[in-house]
């Protein structure tokens, strides 16, 4: 990851903090403080998405759906990164690139739900359906997202969710992970039944949950110098 000099010690002292954040459920905290500073947000997203750290890669995806003016170019750039890397690193990479596109659904939706960059969430959670629907690729977040693609506009994406619905009774994909189908059968059994909104809910939960939470001394001045170093970097 090539940061500058001035980066390097607040990046890597950070990095610690925000994936037990993160890995807790309550990154929210964090992030929600560092989208106050949209200049150093996005340097800091660019310099994640680089890393040969695939927690700070996953930390890249959810800083997505912090950033305003987000364009559907801005994901397609990490899904790029993410499917080369799968490429060329086998089941490992392969795993990994599966958990950051996650937290790319995760933040496309929270776009749709906050308002903020609709349209670019709505097109890469379809993205990720469709390369389902046409067998281009595998992504066990395609469950997530025709889930809340329905949420925002059931009409919309009815034809969307008939092919989506019709290629999960077909043979599963070759894939590393063996997919069978099974959970995306038991997702689309809740989409019938009218049940679409659980990654809405899930954001919002998190969001809750960070609000209850007080950063410790230490980790409050990992944050503040990060965001200071950043800051610096990007006036």
């Amino acid at each position: 990851m090539d940061l500058p000099e001035a980066l390097q010690n607040p990046f890597a002292r950070a990095l610690p903090v925000l994936t037990m954040l993160h890995k807790n459920g309550v990154a929210h905290a964090a992030f929600s403080e560092l989208a106050q500073h949209p200049i150093a947000l996005r340097r800091f997203s660019e310099a994640l998405i680089t890393s040969e750290n695939e927690i700070a890669r996953k930390l890249a995806g959810y800083s997505l759906g912090y950033l305003d003016g987000v364009g559907p170019e801005e994901f397609d750039g990490m899904l790029k990164l993410e499917i080369s890397r799968a490429k060329l690193g086998g089941p490992t990479e392969e795993q990994n690139a599966q958990s950051t596109v996650e937290d790319l659904v995760f933040s496309a939706v929270r776009l749709i739900k906050d308002g903020r960059g609709p349209e670019a969430g709505l097109a890469f959670l379809e993205r990720i359906v469709t390369d389902v629907v046409e067998e281009r690729r595998y992504w066990n977040s395609s469950s997530y997202a025709m889930a809340s693609l329905m949420n925002a506009d059931n009409e919309r994406y009815q034809d969307l969710f008939q092919k989506w619905s019709r290629r999960i009774e077909g043979p599963p994909p070759e894939h590393e992970s063996n997919p069978n189908f099974e959970t995306e059968r038991e997702w689309r059994d809740f989409i019938k039944d009218g049940t679409t909104n659980q990654i809405f809910e899930m954001l919002t939960w998190e969001e809750e949950e960070a609000a209850k939470m007080k950063l410790r001394p230490d980790g409050r001045q990992v944050l503040d110098d990060l965001i200071q170093a950043l800051e610096a970097v990007a006036a």
